[in-house]
């Protein structure tokens, strides 16, 4: 366990509750105990997925995690663009369909966009296509608790409504 404290995932829970990020998974500490042995302590936490009362993304939403290949599983469908892999949790969709393009698409720009020359363009500059308040929520939440999985690597999600601006979270995994 990387965590000693058992603390750093329900600290940033608790911060992202308190930010005010669309949703935040609810969690309990427990003591674990099987046929009478102790084997610790654990921290069991809602999964995440998309419904109405976790990651509501509706009937056209997207929910993303930036990951790596050696992470996924082989029915994972995913893309890459430039710089980052990410693996589409929601919807259901089959690789190379009209959906996978759409968000495939969107993101890519998106990225093309904050690296480009232009990113602070009042008119077509990064917060035309970004949620930025859940942006800066989520990297303040990652500041805080020092999350090495902050740098992109894996368990970074996402999520984007057709029509709507990508949204950074639900925030996940402080354990490193």
């Amino acid at each position: 366990y990387s965590d000693k404290t058992m603390l750093r995932t329900e600290v940033a829970f608790n911060l992202s509750r308190f930010s005010g990020l669309d949703w935040t998974p609810d969690s309990r500490s427990v003591e674990l105990f099987v046929n009478n042995e102790y084997l610790g302590v654990y921290q069991v936490v809602q999964k995440v997925e998309e419904s109405s009362n976790r990651v509501n993304l509706g009937d056209n939403g997207y929910l993303l995690e930036v990951d790596q290949l050696s992470r996924l599983d082989s029915d994972d469908v995913y893309f890459e663009t430039d710089n980052y892999l990410f693996n589409i949790k929601e919807p259901n969709l089959d690789e190379g369909d009209n959906q996978y393009h759409l968000i495939k698409d969107y993101i890519q720009l998106t990225e093309n966009i904050l690296l480009g020359d232009n990113f602070t363009d009042s008119v077509e500059g990064y917060a035309k296509y970004i949620d930025v308040n859940s942006f800066i929520d989520w990297y303040l939440i990652n500041e805080i608790t020092k999350n090495n999985d902050a740098i992109f690597y894996s368990s970074v999600y996402m999520n984007y409504t057709l029509g709507g601006k990508l949204k950074m979270g639900p925030v996940w995994d402080y354990d490193i």
